[in-house]
């Protein structure tokens, strides 16, 4: 699916006074779904540690919390992965980061961004936010590394899946919707660029170009 939009995709809108840019039936597709599927093509990492300026140890400690990318704390790795939801029928970004302190397995929102630039015009842009936690780091590091495999195999990204629940109230216009993430899946493959589709696993395989047809011949005798 990746690179792939929906027929009728809808770019951008120009500036609407603030309000919520997400269409009442992209809301509906995502908010009724048990589960949905995003690219992922870019994947950051932000490192801090030491001190910086007075010798002295900095004291601020801030996380990244439901999806916004701020500084890491001291000593940590920060991970943030953006995309987009290809087939909502409009244009939706996406950002994935991680948490290693929540409670909660995963929480995921839509929400928005103000005032972006799209060629003469000021939109609101919208925003899924995909937070998982991670005590570890260990699912960021999937990601991480899935990415990589897809730049060297190349391809544009790497395909993610979330399994997710939203009680009532996901159409409430005036707010950002909070659901809960109860699963997520990240497919990481790894061949050369020029691997033939005939060459591929099972699930992938494309025969059509095969270079000798005849070696598909079954051998059985009827």
């Amino acid at each position: 699916m990746f690179g792939k939009f929906k027929a009728g995709y809808k770019p951008p809108q120009p500036h609407d006074g603030g309000q919520n840019p997400w269409d009442a039936e992209t809301i509906a597709k995502v908010c009724t779904a048990d589960r949905i599927t995003f690219d992922v093509n870019h994947v950051g990492r932000h490192f801090l540690d030491g001190a910086f300026g007075t010798g002295k140890e900095t004291t601020f400690d801030k996380r990244p919390t439901l999806g916004h990318l701020q500084e890491p704390k001291f000593g940590e790795r920060s991970t943030v992965g953006t995309g987009v939801l290809s087939y909502a029928g409009q244009h939706v970004h996406v950002e994935v980061s991680f948490d290693q302190d929540m409670e909660e397995f995963g929480v995921i929102v839509l929400s928005w961004q103000y005032d972006e630039r799209y060629l003469t015009s000021v939109v609101n842009m919208p925003v899924l936010k995909v937070v998982l936690r991670d005590r570890e780091g260990e699912t960021a590091n999937v990601l991480h590394e899935a990415m990589r495999d897809a730049v060297q195999s190349g391809r544009g990204g790497v395909e993610m899946r979330v399994w997710i629940n939203f009680g009532p109230g996901w159409d409430d216009r005036e707010h950002a919707v909070y659901g809960n993430i109860t699963g997520a899946q990240i497919w990481s493959n790894l061949h050369k660029p020029s691997l033939p589709t005939w060459a591929r696993p099972i699930g992938e395989l494309d025969l059509s170009d095969y270079p000798n047809p005849a070696m598909l011949r079954s051998s059985q005798k009827g």
